[in-house]
Parts: C-alpha cells; structure tokens; sequence
C-alpha cells in the first residue's frame, strides 16, 4: 500500500512538472560543456560564474546577442572554428577582457561586439572572417595588436574607433590602411592621393571630416563604401577611377561643395542616397545632368547640385578638359596613338598637356597647339619659354618615347649638358669643380661645349680637346703645356695670365713661358 502511494506521488509529480514547464525550453549543458547552454547550435547562455579564460565549445556555431555583456569575470577568450557568427553586443562592455582568439572559420564580427572592452590589448583576426560590423571594437583603449590574418573582408564604420591600434596604422596623410583596404580617413586633411593598392575605401572612412578639399583616388579602386565621404562639407573635388565597380548608399551625401561627378562606364552598382537623392541606380545606367553644351548626351536624370555624364565615342570637352572615349564605352588612360600623335591621359581620363612627370621622368605634351596636336607628344629640340630641351624621338629601356634629357647628351657630333630640370646650360658650368664653357651665343650653336683655345669676354682659356689627356671640354688649371708651350691659368677662373709674373716665371702678351 504504501509502495502503491509512492508511486502515485511520482506520477503526480511528473505530470505537474510536465504541465508547469509545457513553453520552456531546455538547453544541454554536459561535463564537457560546464556552464555553457546550447540549443541547435546556438550558444544562448552561460553561467554566472564564468570566470578567467572562456573556451567557447566546438559544438557551438552561433554566440548569441549580449551574451556576456558587461561581464566583469572573464580576462580571455577562444572562439573556435566552429562558430560562424559573432552576434552583435555579445561581448560588449567586458571591462576585464585582455585577449581575443578567434580561431579559423569564424565568418563575421557582430556590431559593437566588443565595444567599451576596456582593457582588451590584442585580438586575432582569421582569414575566414569576411565582415566586421559596425563599431565591433570601438572605445577599446588599450587595443594595441590586430592581426589580419587575411585581406579580402569588409569592415563596418568606426570598426575600431578611438583604438590606439587604429592611430599605429595612419601614414603620413592620416590614412589608416590594412592590406588594400582604406580603414580610416578621419586625420587626413588639404588634398590627398590615395595609393595606388587601394581597391576598396570603407564604409564611413571619411564621415564628416570637413578637413578635406580634394581626393585624387587610386586606379585600382573598386569600391566605396556606405557612408565613405558623408557630409564632407568641403571636399570639392574628387574623380572617380575606370576601376571602380560599386558606389555604396550616402557616399557622397552631404557633399555640399562638389559641383560635378563623372560615373565610369564600370560601375555597375549605385546606393540610395548616394548625392542627397534617392538614385536607387544599378547596372550599367547612364546618368547626365547638366552637361555642356560641347558635350554630347542622350539622356538627362536631375540629381541636385551634381553634373554626371556620358559622351560620345572619340573626343570630348568638359569643364575644360579633354578626354577621349573609346569604342567599348570606356575612357582612355595613358599613353594613346592616333593619326601619327601620340597623347598622354591621366588615370582619371584627363588629357594631360604640358610638363609631366612619369615615375620621375618628364615628357612635353604640346599645350598650345590646334586641333589634333594640342596635347600631341612632342620630340626633338624645343624652345619652351625661353628656354632648350630636347626630348629623346626613341623610346629608351624603361622611358617611353619623348623622354627629356637631363645630363651630358651627344648630338650630331656636338656634346651639351642639360641640367635636371631639362634645361639646357649655356655658359660656364660647374660640375662638381670640373669646369666647361658651352656656347651663349643666339646662334644655331647655342649650347655646344667648346674645346680647345677660346676667347670670352676678352680673355683666353683653354679647354681640352678629344685629342688631350683628361676629360673633353673641361676647363685647364695652373701650369699647362700645351702644343710644347708652357701657359698658366689662374686657379680661381681658369683665365690664361699674360705679361706678369708666376711662380718667379714671366708669361708674355701671348700667354707663353719665356
């Protein structure tokens, strides 16, 4: 009988139970798993007395939102492989955390994951993470270590903002760059270039840093992102690259000063709200607004305060530039032949005209001419305000075509000397104490370095020919004998001494030792 109550008591309780906890669910937690609650993958909760390093367990895919938020008690933590996403806020506020290890496999860093972490100094980025969120470890003061351990991922606004890591990583221009990815423009001020291995500006990069005037971007780029220059007040000049692929939401909104835009034929994606309108533009859209009459178009779309157009094939005029627009809808960059000339544009498709500089070599392209030879490469001897130079017709080694020479250059069976700035020397020269003439005079001889017995400004001097012991053309010094002759040059000038004593020795009218 008193089995049988027993028994009945037990039944009664189940069922109570049963009927209790009908809505709540039941997470494993075993010996291996101590503290740690799970349910189909998803880590949900964890004990209160978690304390010191934190493995998270290999079974776990998903770190659910403000897991330990505000957690005083753990000093580290390991995120296995096995997780793939870090929700947002889960680790938010651990004043106490110092170390991050985020093992092989994750695949994305929730917004402000780790935001306000106090005291965290380093963390470890895998290769397989291919998106940090925004602010995910922002505030965190004492950040000092990142390590990236790949390069292709996409980092949300102010990612790390006020970290000190974020300011080790700022070049001269205050650019903060990792790998090919633009982090951060906050510091930069005036104008800026951005490097040639930018291909991606991220989200907010530039938000609302009203130091900036002009952005010359780098032709490799492929994407802006969300937010990249919003509200730049006085950025006022930027020129989007051929590379580039997508332009994200409010990139430019904001942009009060920037009065025209080229969109490139290879942008294939637009966000809302990239200039202050909803443009919602994707695929290869054509997009004209307020375009100069020399320019000719198809289509008009009114964006406020912005010029964006699309030419026809051949050449075009835009606000006093030209460009040239091939066939495949494309804009021509470098070096260009056409119809026996040849033309030089810049990365962002303006033809250049004038000096340029080349990875440290100058060429002139023809600023003044007339239809098909303004900006033409030119060749040869050129007179350029006042001034010789002469650009080599041959390419040579590395130099394309019309390079300028600089240095000693032998010409026609003449030597000249060109100095670094590609103007030709006349006159006395200086090289390193070595001393030569080359001709002044208005002549069709201006420049040619003289040899042998001249006679300037009223006084001889003696320079050595090919047929001389030393260096051709170089000035004579001192005792000199020449053709069996004993002369003397003064030391200070190089002016042969005549009728006067030397060294207790008398020169007479000619110069000559007696």
């Amino acid at each position: 009988m008193i089995k049988r109550k027993r028994l009945l008591i037990s039944i009664m309780i189940v069922g109570i139970c049963s009927s209790i906890f009908t809505n709540v669910k039941v997470f494993a937690s075993d010996k291996s798993n101590k503290g740690f609650y799970i349910e189909n993958g998803v880590l949900k909760s964890i004990d209160e007395d978690i304390s010191g390093e934190a493995d998270i367990p290999s079974d776990v895919t998903e770190i659910s939102e403000q897991l330990f938020f505000n957690n005083d008690k753990i000093t580290k933590v390991v995120i296995p492989g096995s997780v793939k996403k870090i929700s947002n806020m889960s680790f938010n506020g651990c004043e106490n955390l110092t170390e991050v290890i985020i093992e092989e496999g994750v695949e994305s860093i929730g917004g402000d994951c780790f935001t306000g972490c106090d005291n965290l100094e380093k963390v470890s980025i895998p290769s397989t993470v291919k998106k940090i969120d925004t602010n995910s470890f922002g505030l965190c003061g004492k950040l000092t270590d990142v390590d990236f351990k790949g390069d292709s991922l996409q980092i949300g606004r102010w990612a790390f903002t006020n970290t000190p890591w974020l300011e080790k990583q700022r070049n001269d221009d205050g650019l903060a760059i990792i790998g090919n990815v633009l982090l951060d423009g906050s510091k930069a001020s005036g104008s800026i270039e951005i490097p040639a291995k930018v291909t991606i500006i991220e989200d907010g990069a530039f938000e609302r840093n009203n130091n900036i005037e002009k952005i010359i971007l780098s032709n490799k780029l492929k994407e802006i992102g969300q937010y990249a220059f919003y509200g730049c007040e006085n950025l006022s000049s930027i020129q989007l690259p051929e590379s580039l692929k997508s332009i994200g939401s409010s990139a430019f909104d904001g942009c009060k000063k920037i009065s025209d835009i080229y969109i490139p034929y290879s942008v294939s994606q637009i966000g809302t709200n990239v200039f202050d309108e909803n443009t919602n533009l994707t695929g290869n859209t054509e997009v004209y607004y307020k375009v100069q009459e020399q320019v000719k178009h198809e289509l008009q779309y009114s964006i406020p305060s912005l010029t964006m157009f699309r030419a026809q094939s051949g050449w075009n005029s835009y606000n006093g530039n030209r460009f040239y627009k091939k066939t495949d809808g494309s804009i021509q960059t470098g070096w260009m032949s056409l119809n026996g000339r040849i033309y030089y544009f810049y990365s962002n498709g303006i033809q250049a005209t004038g000096f340029i500089n080349l990875n440290g070599t100058y060429y002139y392209l023809d600023p003044q001419g007339s239809g098909d030879d303004f900006g033409s490469l030119k060749t040869g001897w050129q007179s350029i305000n006042g001034n010789w130079y002469y650009f080599n017709p041959q390419s040579e080694g590395d130099k394309a075509q019309g390079f300028m020479k600089t240095s000693w250059f032998y010409n026609n069976g003449n030597w000249y000397y060109f100095y670094s700035d590609g103007t030709m020397a006349t006159g006395f020269i200086d090289l390193n104490e070595a001393y030569y003439y080359l001709d002044e005079s208005n002549t069709s001889n201006i420049g040619i370095m003289k040899s042998g017995w001249q006679k300037i400004n009223g006084y001889w001097y003696y320079f050595n020919t090919i047929n001389d012991d030393g260096v051709a053309g170089m000035m004579r010094k001192g005792w000199q004998k020449i053709n069996g002759v004993w002369y003397y040059f003064n030391y200070s000038d190089g002016k042969m001494a005549s009728n006067t004593w030397v060294d207790g020795y008398y020169v007479n009218g000619s110069g000559a030792l007696e």
